[in-house]
Formats: C-alpha cells, structure tokens, sequence
C-alpha cells in the first residue's frame, strides 16, 4: 500500500513540477563480456546537442561497456516511437556519445 502511495505521489510530483529532463525507465542488458545499459529520458524538443550531451554525461555510468540514452519531447511519449528527440550512444567506456536526430 505505501509503494502504491508512494507511486502516485511521485506522479504527481512530476507533473506539478514538469522537470526538463528525467529519466523515466532504465534496463541493463548482460551481454558476453559486457554491461549495456539502455535509459528513457524526457528532454526538450528543442534542446541543443551540448544540452543532451549535458544530460547524458549527467546519467552517464561509467563502468558500463556500452550506453545508449533515447531523449523524448515528453514522458507520456516515452516507447511510442523510435525517438522523438534524440539518440546518444556511447560504445565503449571512455568513448564521447554520438548523436543522431530524427529526420
């Protein structure tokens, strides 16, 4: 029952506050001999690559052999499309993220 509470307050946290990023769901893939770590994150439609790169480091995990980081314009998007904003991928540990934009 406090978990359920604890959910629905955290909603209604988020929408009342409307953060211009955040990382709605992460997933960690043990593949052969690496760690891949895939993360949902709501960002602006417009935002600049230094901003996502900004994010991206923010939720970055350096100890992961490969990163990927998929940014939506908003939550309720988050997992309907491709990406709505950007993709950053990181493939391997000290590597810089690439972007790609939809076209």
């Amino acid at each position: 029952m406090w978990k359920a509470l604890d959910r629905i307050v955290s909603a209604i946290i988020r929408r009342l506050f409307k953060p211009k990023y955040h990382v709605e769901r992460v997933e960690r893939y043990q593949l052969p001999g690496r760690l891949r770590i895939v993360k949902w994150c709501a960002a602006p439609a417009d935002a600049p690559e230094d901003e996502l790169r900004r994010i991206f480091s923010i939720v970055d995990e350096p100890q992961c052999d490969d990163m990927v980081v998929w940014f939506y314009s908003s939550l309720e998007d988050i997992g309907r499309k491709p990406f709505d904003v950007a993709l950053l991928e990181r493939s391997g540990k000290n590597a810089w993220p690439t972007i790609r934009r939809p076209t």
